[in-house]
């Protein structure tokens, strides 16, 4: 004779699957999270590479931060050396693709590697990856530098393996909205040497926490003073 599940039966089958799916979805989450920071991580190595291709190409000089376009809201990254036209890329984006990264620019949203899967699409001029500032700024002596045109020597950084190139933004480049630590309160960094890593944001404790378009961020002119911004070993 065939049996019916009874009521109890079926409940406590009920509240062994809710078990068990309350015991997954924590992993589930944080494999999913995992896969995000990685991606972010691929999408930041690829744009630096471009940065190292550029200089492969231009006697060992390379992108820091571009001062030549003003104020504008790019003109914290070193994306324009990666679009804009020859000679002398720093001046514009112009309408020529050098081809250092798979991207092109849109006038909308940043999609693409100029994207940070842990935020989402970016709106029209933000900015997910930033250079480090710190490079080509007058008051460090970090490498031999271009200051006008924000370029570095290259083969000059004393600790590439220790100095940041780019790290993740948290808005646009002509205001200051801080650097994020989205992925379970890490930033993925690219240094000089083309190693990716991500830094903890317990090692700016004291630095000022700013509110930003993509949630809080920590002061850029004051987390330049710490490792691995500032050029010192870890």
């Amino acid at each position: 004779m065939k049996k019916n599940f009874t009521l109890i039966e079926l409940l406590v089958v009920i509240a062994i699957i809710a078990i068990l799916a309350s015991m997954l979805l924590p992993a589930l989450t944080a494999a999913k999270n995992k896969a995000k920071t990685i991606q972010c991580r691929n999408n930041i190595k690829q744009y630096g590479m471009g940065l190292i291709f550029y200089t492969d190409d231009y006697s060992d000089w390379a992108p820091g931060r571009d001062r030549l376009l003003g104020s504008t809201a790019w003109k914290g990254t070193a994306l324009p050396y990666l679009l804009a036209s020859k000679p002398d890329a720093a001046k514009t984006y112009g309408d020529t693709y050098l081809g250092y990264i798979n991207w092109t620019y849109s006038i909308t949203k940043m999609k693409g590697i100029m994207l940070c899967p842990n935020r989402g699409d970016q709106p029209l001029l933000a900015m997910p990856f930033m250079s480090n500032h710190r490079i080509t700024d007058s008051r460090w002596d970090i490498c031999n530098k271009d200051i006008v045109r924000g370029v570095f020597k290259m083969g000059s950084v004393k600790k590439p393996s220790s100095l940041a190139w780019l790290n993740e933004s948290n808005g646009r480049g002509d205001n200051n909205q801080g650097i994020p630590f989205v992925h379970n309160n890490l930033c993925n960094i690219f240094f000089i040497d083309g190693h990716c890593s991500a830094t903890p944001r317990t090692n700016y404790l004291g630095v000022t926490i700013l509110s930003g378009n993509y949630g809080i961020g920590y002061n850029y002119g004051e987390i330049w003073n710490y490792w691995p911004f500032n050029g010192d070993s870890e």
